[in-house]
């Protein structure tokens, strides 16, 4: 299915920001969709789930500093994040009528989730192996001191080196193969391909690393209290990044929420579970 991109100025409380969105489906009496990537990711990985949504419009954008939207000027943050996500929610509520449902994968889910407090209750919201508690407080403590060194050095090393440290092949595969859980053998040769195709659209070194530090230093549940409105939570119970155990302990706070967990998936349920994932969506706004 081809996606329409469009190039939008967007008026942000910051200024003027560049945004590039690509939209999939038919225009519709429902509430659109608006998806927000995952840390490293584009347009690309929410796709596959946007393409099984039916009867309604699914807009999917480049973050700053990602794919081919360029950072927004000064530091990138959690607040600028989520003012962009506002900015492109009041621009497709001006296109089709109807302020869009947020769905956010990961570091998106974090985004997402903000934005949506911002909005107020009266529309619902979908997070993807959300982020509910900080990666040095998981399981995975050492491999979080890795990571963050291996950002940190990358940022500070000659642009040449850095780049390399952040694009080269086989670090790239090292992480896919992190995060990949399918025994499938086309499964998982799709998401290394997806992997090496996009994992390195990142803007330059700065904007990727202000992007690590919030991702690595917020959560969801700092704004836990004002997500009254309705909640999809999808997960994964193999998921190694996004705490399981923590997620549990997340859905039984909100008031108003669904939680589905698939088995023998971990972080990559855009991959894993497309299909699946759109059903579970399209079934509970429904």
């Amino acid at each position: 299915m081809a996606l329409e991109h469009t190039q939008v100025a967007l008026q942000l409380p910051s200024g003027q920001a560049q945004a590039h969105i690509w939209t999939t489906g038919t225009p519709s009496q429902r509430q659109p969709l608006l998806f927000i990537h995952g840390f490293r990711g584009d347009h690309h990985g929410l796709q596959f789930i946007a393409e099984n949504i039916k009867g309604r419009q699914s807009f999917i954008p480049d973050l700053p500093g990602f794919g081919q939207t360029p950072p927004l000027p000064g530091k990138q943050t959690l607040e600028t994040y989520t003012s962009f996500v506002r900015g492109l929610a009041d621009w497709i509520e001006n296109q089709t009528g109807k302020q869009p449902v947020l769905v956010g994968h990961s570091f998106g889910s974090i985004v997402a989730a903000n934005a949506a407090a911002d909005a107020g209750a009266s529309t619902p919201l979908v997070l993807i192996n959300p982020i509910v508690s900080l990666p040095d407080r998981g399981p995975g403590r050492l491999l979080t001191v890795t990571v963050d060194n291996y950002y940190r050095i990358a940022e500070a090393a000659p642009e040449k080196v850095g780049n390399f440290l952040l694009k080269n092949r086989p670090t790239v595969r090292l992480m896919s193969e992190a995060m990949a859980t399918s025994r499938d053998r086309d499964t998982r040769r799709f998401i290394h391909d997806q992997h090496q195709q996009h994992f390195s659209s990142f803007s330059d070194r700065k904007s990727l690393a202000d992007a690590y530090r919030v991702s690595t230093h917020h959560t969801v549940r700092e704004v836990e209290k004002q997500l009254t409105m309705p909640v999809l939570v999808i997960s994964g119970r193999a998921d190694a990044i996004a705490s399981p155990r923590a997620t549990h302990e997340f859905v039984k706070r909100l008031p108003n929420i669904e939680h589905h967990e698939f088995p023998r998936v971990g972080h990559l349920v855009h991959y894993e579970r497309p299909a699946e994932t759109a059903h579970h969506i399209e079934d509970w706004l429904d």
